[in-house]
């Protein structure tokens, strides 16, 4: 899947799951602490995200946190469809 691909549907997602929109233009440059997602509803948006890319992020969870930016979730799924 191409990036930019990668990137809409991420949005697109992450708008469904957290029931907000984002502004497309700063969103990617945003940590995840930043948009005010709690526990519960980050974990049900990985399981969306696995499915829907087909990724398993596995014990790579633990290199996810607060300052984690959406432009790197976008990078992560990014690679883990190369491998």
């Amino acid at each position: 899947m191409k990036l930019e691909e990668i990137k809409e549907n991420l949005i697109s997602i992450m708008e469904e799951e957290l029931e907000t929109s984002y502004n497309r233009e700063t969103i990617f440059d945003q940590e995840l602490i930043g948009l005010n997602i709690n526990s519960v509803a980050f974990i049900k948006l990985l399981v969306r995200l696995e499915v829907f890319f087909d990724v398993e992020f596995g014990e790579e969870i633990v290199l996810i946190n607060k300052h984690t930016t959406v432009n790197d979730m976008v990078t992560f799924i990014k690679n883990k469809q190369n491998s």
